[in-house]
């Protein structure tokens, strides 16, 4: 299958849990995980991610999901959007991680 997934915090913790957690909708785990990829070490090493509060050792935990899923090839990225985007000289737009394009984010060069 071929989808799209994105985080407004551009934390992967969500996407991690939806994608490749093993299923389990009453706990909200791999509620997307459509090839039902399951590996006990990865859904123990991300569980303790999602609890973690120290950014930190939550961003180390995270990579360490996404090193066994990836090596495992839990599943296989074949794409990687680059969203663009272009204004008039004399204005600037900051893109929002959501890729949402609002008219109130375009701004006067210098403001």
């Amino acid at each position: 299958m071929i989808l799209g997934w994105g985080t407004e915090s551009g934390e992967q913790g969500s996407s991690l849990r939806s994608l490749l957690a093993t299923y389990d909708a009453s706990h909200g785990m791999g509620v997307t995980n459509r090839a039902r990829y399951s590996n006990p070490e990865f859904d123990k090493v991300l569980g303790e991610a999602l609890v973690t509060m120290d950014e930190r050792k939550r961003e180390a935990l995270i990579q360490r999901a996404a090193e066994i899923a990836m090596n495992d090839t839990g599943l296989i990225p074949i794409h990687y959007e680059v969203s663009t985007w272009a204004t008039a000289k004399g204005y600037k737009y900051e893109p929002r991680t959501d890729q949402y394009t609002l008219a109130t984010s375009l701004k006067p060069a210098g403001r």
